[in-house]
């Protein structure tokens, strides 16, 4: 804490003083030209004002909220300051802005040495420094921070509008600079957007061989991110209410594309995610011991087919994770993986070495006919029940098991008991101290949750071993691009049931209520209208050509995100084989050599073109004459004077006199007169004159 205090307190002084610094090394030194202390053009400021805009909105997804307050008063004081209406800010004003600026940072993160906190401190000071730059040199480290708070943007999002957008940026910050080199470019003009896109299109082959070419390695170091910013739509333990808010959000979570576009029809399309044992009475929480309990660490987690001749009930699929900050993934049963930074554990679940920060993609392959072995101990464990909670439910439950033969024959009775008078709602009365006896005989009305928790209970209480397991459940597939989006209003919780002879079998006490959330695979067709009032407005798709608009730009983010974003260091070795064939040193060198002696041969080209001495305007319009009395017929030959041209003129287009004299008095004045400067505008209106001259 000591190190960040002190690094606010020196950009703080940077920022109190720099002014005044600033004017008395300048007299007290002789090393500044001229140039740089020049005063710095307006277009220039006004440049830097927008690129300020746009780096700060590359950064909104995790900047607090009082920088885009402080950015835009910025942004208004420049202004005024520009118009003459405001003046610089004095002492004061800049140790209250920096005193108001610590306190605001302090309260905003908890943890000093994370990445926010920092991208905050760096976009703070791009911010503030632009109400002190007044010279050209000052302008020119303006430009050099915009550049790092750009580059910060895309440790957070990388997607194709964020993309573009920092090309902009990055091109806005590029004409400034130029400006400010004295390349004689104005801000707004042709010449310097030509110029820029010439530099980014120079960059661009460097870019690319370093994107398919350079060794893809992992990064030589890890920045954390803030604990609190978990996105995903499935928390780490579940008790009503959970789900509510999250069934409300259309945001993305994963996407899937299968090989062979071989999918599981919608009611097969459960993604197991965490598997919740322990009941408090109201929440339900992880196996303290389900991690010690991984197939890395020798537990028998082995399933057995139950068909082995049945291919059709394997999938493989590829799943592009989105940023959740969290370590568990998602999957169908029974996911088998093959990389050694995933894990299985014993309750089947998929996990991470460490949280998945960034976008991440893994390969699964399922099966949907298997039976998984399971430890004695665990099974008990999946039996238990708190004492003193929910006695109605355990006495009614033990006499409805007394009235059948089997555990296959209570199950039944139970779904047949759901399938009655329940109803399924996004908005479920709140629920007391016995949260199962209140749903069951009382409110019986609920959503996912609240059927896999009662049912959980249900059975429990006659001793069957019985599990909560929490996802998704169906998903849109997408035509465009044949993959299937998975969002947070797909959130969705079930129970698995052991069974002799069969092991863990999934039941959904939901699909005996709302058969539509299983079978159509999504939940808006569930809804009612009161309840779709919840969801927020995006997730109802109101126009055909809206959703189809929408999954096309979603197809073209998922190939963005597939083959650009998640290009690999296997990617990588496939494109280099097809490439090359065999990926030897020899090959791999005249790879890296060839496009480099193809730039020099440009580069060169481009030289050796402009090398000469540039052209005045005044040489222009002379050659642009000659050629145009040449196309009317007039011979011109190497030593004609400028007079004798024109005689030349007058009697070849005797009945243009007129235009002749207009045109000669003009040229005349240009070329002769020391009051008359060709302007750009003025050698555009020259143009056109002799370009309308006819005969």
């Amino acid at each position: 804490m000591f190190n960040f205090v002190r690094r606010l307190l020196a950009v703080s002084f940077v920022f109190l003083f720099n002014r005044s610094n600033a004017h008395d090394s300048a007299q007290a030194s002789n090393k500044y030209t001229h140039q740089t202390q020049q005063v710095i053009n307006r277009e220039v400021l006004i440049g830097l004002l927008f690129a300020q805009a746009g780096a700060i909105f590359l950064n909104f997804s995790m900047l607090p909220y009082w920088l885009f307050i402080v950015s835009t008063l910025v942004f208004i004081w420049r202004i005024q300051i520009l118009r003459g209406k405001w003046s610089f800010p004095n002492s004061i004003v800049r140790t209250v802005i920096v005193v108001a600026s610590i306190v605001a940072i302090v309260n905003t993160y908890d943890q000093w040495y994370s990445l926010e906190p920092m991208v905050t401190l760096l976009a703070l000071s791009f911010v503030l420094i632009l109400l002190e730059v007044n010279n050209q040199r000052e302008a020119i480290k303006v430009v050099f921070i915009g550049y790092f708070v750009t580059s910060c943007a895309f440790l957070f999002e990388q997607g194709i509008v964020i993309s573009l957008a920092g090309v902009l940026v990055l091109g806005c910050l590029t004409a400034c600079l130029l400006v400010l080199n004295g390349t004689h470019i104005q801000f707004l003009s042709r010449r310097s957007l030509r110029s820029v896109t010439v530099l980014l299109l120079q960059a661009l082959p460097l870019m690319l061989l370093m994107l398919f070419v350079f060794p893809r390695i992992g990064p030589l170091w890890s920045v954390p991110l803030k604990g609190d910013s978990a996105v995903t739509g499935v928390g780490n333990s579940m008790s009503p209410g959970d789900f509510s808010n999250l069934t409300r959000s259309r945001k993305l979570v994963f996407r899937v594309s299968f090989s062979d576009n071989k999918l599981p029809k919608p009611s097969e399309r459960y993604w197991r995610g965490l598997v919740f044992s322990d009941f408090n009475g109201r929440r339900w929480d992880r196996a303290k011991n389900d991690n010690f309990y991984l197939i890395n660490d020798g537990y028998d987690t082995s399933y057995i087919p139950l068909d082995s001749t049945d291919a059709a009930a394997v999938f493989n699929y590829e799943v592009i994770l989105e940023p959740t900050n969290t370590s568990w993934l998602y999957a169908l049963p029974l996911a088998t993986i093959n990389d050694k930074k995933l894990e299985r554990t014993a309750s089947n679940e998929l996990w991470l070495n460490t949280p998945a920060t960034q976008r991440i993609k893994y390969q699964v392959s399922s099966t949907f006919n298997y039976q998984v072995n399971e430890h004695r101990g665990r099974l008990q464990q999946s039996r238990s029940l708190p004492l003193g909670f929910n006695p109605k439910t355990i006495a009614t439950a033990k006499k409805w098991r007394s009235e059948v033969a089997t555990d296959e024959a209570y199950i039944d009775k139970v779904l047949q008991f759901y399938n009655q008078t329940f109803t399924y709602t996004l908005s479920p009365p709140k629920l007391g101290l016995h949260t199962v006896d209140e749903f069951l005989f009382s409110t019986q009305s609920g959503f996912c949750e609240h059927y896999a928790s009662s049912f959980v209970v249900l059975m429990r209480a006659v001793g069957i071993p019985t599990r909560v397991v929490t996802g998704f459940q169906g998903g849109q597939w997408n035509a465009e691009a044949s993959y299937l989006l998975v969002r947070q209003y797909d959130a969705h919780a079930w129970t698995e049931v052991w069974l002799e002879g069969k092991g863990w079998t999934r039941f959904d006490p939901t699909a005996a209520v709302a058969p539509s959330r299983i079978e159509q695979g999504g939940l808006l067709d569930t809804l009612s209208l009161s309840d779709r009032e919840l969801l927020d407005t995006s997730a109802l798709p109101s126009f055909a050509w809206t959703n189809s608009l929408s999954l096309k730009w979603d197809s073209l983010n998922y190939r963005w995100q597939r083959w650009v974003l998640s290009y690999d260091q296997k990617q990588q070795s496939r494109f280099l084989k097809d490439l090359l064939g065999e990926v030897t040193s020899a090959r791999m060198a005249l790879l890296l050599i060839a496009p480099a002696i193809i730039m020099l041969l440009v580069f060169s080209f481009y030289t050796l073109k402009n090398a000469t001495r540039p052209v005045s305007r005044e040489a222009k319009l002379y050659k642009f004459l000659c050629k145009r009395f040449k196309h009317q017929g007039i011979t011109i030959n190497a030593g004609d004077t400028f007079n004798a041209i024109f005689i030349k003129a007058h009697r070849a287009l005797p009945s243009s006199k007129a235009q002749l004299v207009s045109i000669e008095s003009d040229l005349n004045a240009i070329f002769y007169s020391e009051e008359i400067t060709l302007t750009t505008a003025k050698y555009r209106d020259m143009k056109r004159k002799i370009k309308r001259f006819k005969r």
